[in-house]
């Protein structure tokens, strides 16, 4: 029956704007990469819980406008066009955030295997220089330290 048909709209609808909400809020935006692919897998599984209710409601709608005494048959076809539509949009949004997040979580990754990188490389030179012996005040010391130095130069150039 259409009152059947636009109950099944408006609590479409009312999940359709929810969901919306949840994708576009700050909240989401400022979740770590984790947190955020959670939020997000739990919004794809809630779209599939709601699969069989939306075939459903599309299925009734069809139904009335094939009924033999349906005169005007536009608003209900509009309708389900609109529902179609915002199903695939919404299929559409949560496949880009799906693959945002997992670009966000590569750059994540590769952020952090690099700043490790960059602690030991630092780390091994503190250490190298906490073994340096001290400042020579005659030259032939001074000469045998910067001889001791130049291989740390020599990791230093391509750095800079």
């Amino acid at each position: 029956t259409l009152q059947s048909f636009t109950s099944q709209v408006e609590n479409f609808e009312v999940w359709y704007l929810e969901t919306i909400d949840i994708l576009e809020s700050r909240e989401l935006l400022q979740m770590d990469a984790d947190e955020s692919a959670q939020k997000i897998d739990e919004l794809v599984r809630r779209k599939e819980q709601m699969k069989p209710q939306f075939d459903e409601m599309i299925k009734n709608g069809k139904g009335l406008i094939n009924k033999k005494d349906t005169t005007d048959k536009g608003p209900c076809t509009e309708t389900i066009r609109e529902l179609e539509e915002k199903w695939k949009e919404l299929a559409d949004i949560l496949g880009e955030r799906q693959a945002s997040n997992r670009l966000r979580k590569q750059s994540l990754n590769a952020y952090e295997a690099l700043r490790e990188q960059v602690y030991m490389w630092l780390s091994k030179m503190e250490q190298r220089v906490e073994e340096l012996e001290p400042l020579a005040v005659d030259i032939d010391m001074l000469n045998k330290q910067m001889n001791d130095l130049k291989p740390m130069y020599s990791a230093l150039i391509p750095l800079l």
